[in-house]
């Protein structure tokens, strides 16, 4: 089994919970109504700020990311995973 790369000791691995839009495009009776969804979403948290964080699906060894998503720092609340 190959090892764990070095580049990705210096990423956490993480699960955010984080709430999303939901949009409906047809005529909705006003008892149906949607509410957001709550979301889980894993990865490795390549990015953040004080106004968002950047999670990534794949890391590559050349450095790149794939599967990206930015979400609002205020949608969200995280918690870190541990990788064996």
């Amino acid at each position: 089994m190959p090892q764990k790369s070095k580049k990705l000791k210096k990423y956490k691995y993480v699960e955010v919970t984080w709430i999303d839009a939901v949009s409906v495009a047809e005529w909705v009776a006003p008892d149906k109504l949607p509410c957001p969804a709550v979301i889980h979403t894993r990865g490795w948290l390549v990015g953040e700020t004080k106004d968002h964080i950047t999670i990534a699906g794949t890391l590559s060894e050349d450095g790149g990311y794939g599967e990206v998503i930015t979400i609002p720092r205020c949608w969200t609340k995280i918690k870190q995973l541990k990788v064996t």
